[in-house]
Parts: structure tokens; sequence; C-alpha cells
């Protein structure tokens, strides 16, 4: 019961953080101390421009969280108030289109709840937690170390399936032994799961399931996220190596509670693609069949990987840094690059001509579509390249 606690405080966190992304100004991304580390080359620096913002009706909600994108560029976001998480949503490329999918429609799962979720081309699947009250009450761990007392309850996950049209399918109920935190479906209708241990150290644990929801085989990833082990001088100095709660709220990226509920399952082709947002890991590249490449991105002095979309033979990722030290300012800065899915390394940067929000939704290394509130009014906001040339020329 720890887990499902710190997952809940986990999802809430990507809302919060989002509506403080700040996007770095032109001067700043010229800036050529902003180049990867170990590249050698000048990139080149793509200009985007704004060629379109459609006006988004029947969404009044003021948050939104980290937003996917379905393999017909429509994307798939979870919309949140100050009360707490709502209904998931599909917004069509085109904008014009508004889907919602609301636990309520679900009939043969007991007072389901909604957490991660992940699109195909006919189908939305929903990671599903079922909650029944039961007598009593239970103690429970936060991420940061406090105790905190809950009523009991009964919990068991589904992974929910929704026709993209809003249609109810059906669930399908898992019997794991750990706490799925993301999922992600193969064109070939399995499932990769991504969760952490049920022994309260947050160990993560990725495995793959059949498309009944049964367990197949647990997969390892070399070079993944761990727990630090005080004894083990080596962890000293391995980024990877994170503790199970942060002292302080500020820090909570930094451990390893956080780093699993934060990370994040996109689509590559057939394959799916595992990220830990916020890490110094390796971007794991799965097969539907289970073979595991690990991918090392290069990333900018100071930045670390926020996000990322599989485009038409690249990627295209998302790095974060903070505006400053103090832990009171939640502020941003953020780069764009494209990277070579083979070896990681950056290829091109992207430069965005204002602060546009809630960051990437969809994009093919060519056309990038956004989601932006102005005015309480949320729109689609397309950008497309206005011009590029090499960085080397801007110095001259």
């Amino acid at each position: 019961m720890r887990g499902d606690h710190s997952f809940a405080l986990s999802a809430g966190l990507v809302f919060l953080v989002l509506p403080c992304l700040a996007q770095q100004s032109l001067m700043e991304s010229r800036n050529p101390k902003a180049a990867p580390d170990g590249a050698t080359d000048a990139l080149p620096t793509t200009y985007l421009k704004i060629a379109s913002a459609t006006p988004i009706a029947g969404i009044s909600e003021p948050f939104l969280t980290t937003a996917l994108c379905a393999p017909d560029k429509a994307i798939i976001v979870r919309l949140a108030s100050m009360s707490g998480l709502r209904d998931l949503v599909s917004i069509s490329n085109d904008g014009q289109t508004v889907v919602r999918f609301s636990p309520f429609r679900i009939s043969d799962v007991d007072n389901p709840s909604f957490n991660y979720y992940f699109a195909t081309k006919s189908d939305v699947y929903i990671l599903t937690r079922s909650s029944i009250p039961q007598n009593g009450t239970v103690k429970l761990r936060t991420p940061t170390g406090e105790i905190v007392t809950q009523p009991k309850v009964l919990a068991r996950d589904y992974i929910v399936q929704f026709q993209r049209d809003g249609t109810y399918v059906k669930s399908i109920p898992l019997d794991l032994t750990f706490y799925p935190r993301q999922i992600g479906v193969f064109p070939s209708g399995g499932f990769l799961v991504a969760g952490s241990a049920k022994d309260g150290t947050f160990k993560p644990v990725i495995a793959l399931l059949k498309s009944s929801g049964e367990f197949d085989r647990y997969l390892e990833l070399k070079g993944d996220i761990h727990l630090a082990d005080a004894n083990n001088k080596n962890d000293a100095n391995d980024p990877t190596a994170l503790p199970i709660r942060a002292t302080r709220l500020e820090d909570r990226e930094k451990s390893l509670s956080a780093a699993v509920g934060l990370s994040v399952i996109v689509p590559d082709g057939r394959n799916l693609l595992l990220v830990r947002s916020g890490q110094k890991a390796p971007i794991f590249s799965v097969s539907p069949g289970g073979e595991v490449r690990a991918v090392n991105p290069e990333v900018p002095p100071g930045f670390t990987l926020f996000d990322l979309r599989a485009g038409q033979g690249n990627w295209v990722a998302l790095y974060t840094h903070p505006h400053s030290d103090d832990p009171k300012d939640a502020s941003l800065s953020l780069e764009t690059y494209a990277l070579d899915p083979n070896s990681g390394k950056a290829t091109a940067r992207y430069v965005y001509p204002r602060f546009l929000g809630f960051g990437l939704a969809c994009s093919d290394g060519f056309e990038f579509s956004l989601l932006e509130r102005q005015d309480d009014k949320l729109q689609l906001i397309k950008l497309l390249p206005l011009y590029s040339y090499s960085s080397e020329k801007l110095e001259k």
C-alpha cells in the first residue's frame, strides 16, 4: 500500500510542473555553450514559426498532464483542476474534435481511477486502479518520508480499453507482483509495463504482458536507475543511483520513488521507448519480442531529458534546466534537439518563437504540435520551420 500513495503524489507532480516551464529566449538558444556534451561540430539550427493556432472547444479545466501523441497525431492528455485529476481527452490533429474518456463509462470495474495512458490507431488504453473501501485505516509513507493515515482500501489494477471515439470496450485485470506505473502497447497487442517493486524499495521493474494481461516475462535494462547503496563507493558518483526518497520536497525528482513515477513510454514504430524523465539514464528501446537497446542521448550541460517524441528517422528530445538554485523558483529553461535514434547524438537544434506553455505534444521533426492556454482558452499550436542554417553563421 505504501507504493500506491507515492504514485498518486508523483502523478500530481506532472501537471503542477508543466505550467512552470519557461522557454529559452532566442539569444540564449544561440549560445554555443548550450550545445550537447560531446558535440564537436556546430549543430544546424531550425527556427520555428507559428503556422496556426486553433481554439479547442469544450475544455474548461485549467491544467493538463503530460501530453502523449497518437499515431494519427491526435493529442491524448489528462485534464486536471485544483481539486485533482479529471477525464482523459483526445484532441484531433486539426483541433476540431475532442473526445472524452471518463471513468463513469466503465461498468465492470469498481470505483475506477485513471493513471497512465497510451493510444494506438484504433484504441486508447488506460492503466486504472479499482479501490474498494474496507474497515480500518492504514499508515502510508509519502516520497518525502512523511507518515500519513488513510482509510484502508482493497486495490486492484486494470488496463481499460476505449475505442478512439470514446466507446468503452472492456477491462483487462492485472495480477502482478509489482506496482504498474506506465503502460505501452505494441502493434501486436502485447503490453510493456514499467513499475516498481512492492517491497517498499521502489526498485524499477519492467515486464512484458500478453494482450490478455497475463504476465509474460521480466526484462533487464542495463544502466537503468536503481537504488543507491550507501556501502557501494561507485554509487556515490553514479547519477542513476538514487535514494528511495528525497529529504526535501524540491529534490523529489532526485529520488527513486519520483523517478519511477515520472517515467514515460512513447511509441517508435513497432518498438516502444522507455524514457526516465529528469534522469541521466539511457533511453531504452524495447521490441515486441523483448529485445532491449539502450541509447545514451547527448544532453546540453546542466540539462536533463524531460520528454521525447519519435519522428520519421529521428527523435525529438526536450531538455529542461532550472533557472536558478533557489528551491522556491520552479521555472525551467527548455531546449529541443533532434537526435539520431541509433547513436543518440544531437543532429539539430530547434528554436521556438516564444514561450509556448505546456511543452511538446507531437512532432515528426518537421511539424510540431503544442497545447497552449491563453486568456483561459486552450488552443492547439502548430509550428513549422521558418528557416534553417548552421549556428556557426550566427556567431559571425
